[in-house]
């Protein structure tokens, strides 16, 4: 009988506290939850993450997770970038 593992790497982009935003000059401050606070909330990526570093970073994750072991089922140390 063969015993099959499943394991998986959850990958969690955090974004800056909302507090620590500078304020909006475009909406009062009573104003209601809007779908432009939402945009906020829900800002894109900043442009210091890119394909190349969130490959690196992945690839990191996986040799401390998964050892020498994860590196060679992505194909070796160098393998997976993105270019």
């Amino acid at each position: 009988m063969v015993r099959v593992k499943h394991r998986y790497l959850l990958l969690d982009i955090l974004y800056p506290d909302p507090t620590s935003w500078p304020p909006s000059t475009t909406a009062p401050k009573n104003a209601p939850l809007t779908a432009q606070s939402q945009l906020q909330i829900h800002s894109p990526t900043s442009d210091a993450l890119t394909p190349s570093l969130l490959a690196k970073m992945v690839r990191e994750e996986v040799a401390e997770i998964f050892g020498d072991w994860g590196v060679g089922r992505l194909g070796g140390v160098t393998a997976g970038g993105v270019s």
